[in-house]
C-alpha cells in the first residue's frame, strides 16, 4: 500500500498508509488539515441544487451548478469590447462637461430619464488639461487589455480550485432536455424536464381567471394604443417645467414601435416556487424593453419618497436587522415572531382600488409640499398629478404578455416584472 494517494479532479495529492488503520472521523480531519487552504475554501461553496419532478442530476454536476449562473462562466477579457465601452465614455464625458459649461450647474440632470442618441455628430474638443486626461484614460485602457492580461486571465482560471466542467454540464443538460433555472426566494437553481417547465407556464396562462388569449391581431391593436398613449404622456410633460428641462418627454418616446417595425412584447415565465409541496410556479411578466413599462418606471420613482418615508415598509433584511438590534425588550418576558403571507399576493390585488388608492397617496403627499392654488408651483404640481394618474394607467393595465407564439391579456392585479408592482404593493 506505500504511496497510495488519492487522487482530486484538479491535482494528486499524496496520502499516507496509516490513514487507512484511523477511525473514520480521524481520518477526514487528517485530510482535511492537510488540504490547501484555497480547496477548503472553494469547497464551501458545493452543494446540491433543486431537482424537479423525474429529474436525476449527478452530485458532480449538481455541485458545479450550486456556483450559481453568475460564477460558473469564464469570460475573458475583451479587447474589443474594452475598447468600444471606452470610446463610449470619452464621448458621453465630451458632451455632458459641453453642456455643464454652457448651461450651469444649476441645470437639472436626471441619468434616470437619460436617452442615448445615435447622432454622429463629432464631440466637442475639451479643454487642454482634461483632453491630456482623455490620453491618460485612454493608455491605461489599452494596456489592460493586452494580450499578456488576457492570458494571464485565463491561466488564473485554470488554476482555481474545482473549477466547474462546463462542456460536461452542458452536454448532460442537453442529452436530458434539461434547463436550469432561478428559484423563487432566491433558493438557488432548479434543474427541470424542459417540456414539464412549459407544460406547467401554459397552465398558468390557460387559467380563464387570471388570462384571456388574444389572436395575434388583438395585441398588436391594444400595443398601438399604447405607444400612441405613450406618446400622449409625452406632449403632456412638455408644459411641466421640470420635467421638459429633464427631457423626460423623449425618454417616454424611446421605446416607441416605428411605423415599419413589429411591437415588443413582454416575455412570460415562471420561477419554481420549490418551497411549496407541490412545487408551484410565479408567473413573470419580463417588461424591460417594453414600451409601457417606462411609465411604470416614472410612477416607481415618483412614489420612491413615499415608500422611504412609511415607518411600516422594511427596505431589506439589512434594515431589519438593525431594526431589531435597536429594540429594549423585557428578558423576563416572552416575546414571538409573527409572520405571515398573502397567497398570490401580486395578482390578487384589486388593479382598479389600487390604482385610486395610490394616486390619491401622491396627491396627498405632493400638493402638501407646494405653494397657495394661485402659485405657479400650484399649477405645475397639478400638471404634475395628471401625468402620474395617466403614467399609472398606462403602465399598469391592459398588460399583454406573449409565450411561445401566443398572446394573453392578464385579467386580474399587478404583474411582477412591471417596474412599478414593488411600489404598488407596499
Amino acid at each position: 500500500m506505500s504511496g497510495s494517494h488519492i487522487v482530486s479532479r484538479n491535482l494528486p495529492i499524496p496520502i499516507p498508509d496509516k490513514v487507512l488503520t484511523m477511525t473514520w472521523d480521524s481520518a477526514i480531519s487528517y485530510v482535511l488539515l492537510n488540504t490547501l487552504i484555497s480547496y477548503l475554501s472553494a469547497g464551501l461553496f458545493k452543494s446540491n441544487v433543486h431537482c424537479s419532478t423525474g429529474v436525476v442530476v449527478p452530485p458532480e454536476i449538481q455541485h458545479d451548478l450550486s456556483l450559481g449562473i453568475k460564477y460558473m462562466f469564464f469570460k475573458p477579457l475583451s479587447k474589443e469590447l474594452l475598447s468600444e465601452t471606452w470610446k463610449n465614455f470619452q464621448i458621453k464625458l465630451r458632451w455632458r462637461i459641453y453642456f455643464l459649461f454652457k448651461e450651469g450647474l444649476d441645470r437639472p440632470f436626471d441619468p434616470d430619464y437619460a436617452v442615448d442618441s445615435d447622432s454622429s455628430k463629432r464631440p466637442p474638443i475639451l479643454p487642454q488639461w482634461m483632453e491630456m486626461g482623455l490620453i491618460m484614460g485612454r493608455r491605461y485602457v489599452n494596456r489592460i487589455s493586452s494580450s499578456t492580461q488576457v492570458e494571464t486571465a485565463k491561466a488564473t482560471l485554470k488554476k482555481l480550485p474545482f473549477a466547474p466542467e462546463v462542456d460536461r454540464i452542458h452536454r448532460f443538460l442537453q442529452d436530458n432536455n434539461y434547463v436550469v433555472t432561478m428559484t423563487d426566494k432566491n433558493l438557488g437553481l432548479a434543474v427541470s424536464e424542459r417540456n414539464w417547465l412549459r407544460s406547467n407556464k401554459l397552465r398558468l396562462l390557460l387559467d380563464a381567471r387570471n388570462y384571456k388569449e388574444l389572436t395575434r391581431l388583438e395585441a398588436d391593436k391594444i400595443m398601438s394604443i399604447k405607444n400612441s398613449q405613450m406618446r400622449e404622456l409625452a406632449n403632456m410633460t412638455l408644459d411641466h417645467d421640470e420635467l421638459s428641462i429633464l427631457k423626460v418627454d423623449k425618454y417616454f418616446t424611446s421605446l416607441c414601435t416605428a411605423p415599419d417595425k413589429q411591437h415588443t412584447y413582454p416575455i412570460f415565465y415562471g420561477i419554481s416556487k420549490i418551497h411549496k409541496k407541490p412545487v408551484g410556479f410565479r408567473p413573470i411578466i419580463l417588461c424591460h424593453s417594453v414600451v409601457f413599462n417606462l411609465a411604470a418606471k416614472f410612477i416607481s420613482k415618483e412614489l420612491k419618497p413615499i415608500i422611504k418615508s412609511s415607518p411600516y415598509i422594511i427596505h431589506g433584511t439589512k434594515e431589519l436587522l438593525q431594526r431589531l438590534s435597536q429594540l429594549r425588550i423585557n428578558p423576563t418576558r416572552k416575546w414571538f415572531f409573527v409572520t405571515g403571507d398573502v397567497v398570490a399576493f401580486y395578482p390578487n390585488i384589486s388593479l382598479q382600488s389600487c390604482v385610486s388608492i395610490v394616486s390619491n397617496m401622491y396627491k396627498d403627499w405632493l400638493l402638501a409640499r407646494t405653494g397657495p392654488p394661485d402659485s405657479d408651483k400650484y399649477k405645475q404640481d397639478l400638471l404634475r398629478l395628471r401625468i402620474f394618474k395617466r403614467a399609472i394607467e398606462i403602465g399598469n393595465t391592459q398588460l399583454i404578455t406573449q409565450h411561445n407564439g401566443r398572446f394573453f391579456l392578464q385579467l386580474n392585479g399587478l404583474a411582477m416584472g412591471v417596474a412599478d408592482s414593488p411600489d404598488l404593493s407596499n
